[in-house]
């Protein structure tokens, strides 16, 4: 079974479904969710790393990856990044097959039913949109923010 740990990033006071989230995230037991926020959580289930960060602090981790300078001077403006996290966020990302990103809006059903090791065998790259995509973890697929054409299009502009 392929390891996937799937990245979101949420800065400020969590919504109120939060914990709607948190319990698909748990049910979801095979599957690592990498929650980088500001907040504290209690009863983080054991499947949630829960990474503590000021939004300062997240633009100089991205700054530090990215090897340059960037903006993120609103919490939204990190969605622009999510293409980038398997190169920014390599370290973390050690041991994992595949990683990705996902909005804390997205209740999840059972995620391996539909993105079985057959799909995962055959693609580097499965949902093409933000809310939840996933991504080979290799070096080649996490430099393809830098590819002409690309959905986030000029990365230096994003940045």
């Amino acid at each position: 079974m392929y390891r996937i740990c799937v990245i979101c990033v949420y800065m400020g006071k969590f919504p109120i479904y939060s914990n709607l989230w948190l319990d698909s995230c748990q049910r979801n037991y095979t599957i690592d969710f990498l929650l980088i926020t500001d907040q504290t959580i209690q009863n983080c289930p054991p499947n949630v790393i829960l990474k503590n960060m000021t939004l300062q602090e997240l633009r100089e981790r991205i700054q530090i990856g990215m090897k340059e300078k960037i903006v993120l001077d609103k919490p939204y403006k990190s969605c622009d990044f999510r293409p980038m996290f398997g190169y920014i966020f390599q370290k973390e990302l050690i041991g994992y097959d595949f990683w990705g990103h996902c909005d804390m809006d997205v209740i999840f059903g059972n995620i391996r039913k539909f993105v079985t090791d057959e799909l995962l065998d055959k693609y580097d790259k499965i949902y093409p949109l933000g809310h939840f995509s996933l991504y080979r973890n290799s070096d080649k697929c996490n430099l393809y923010f830098k590819l002409e054409g690309s959905l986030v299009g000029n990365y230096k502009y994003v940045i």
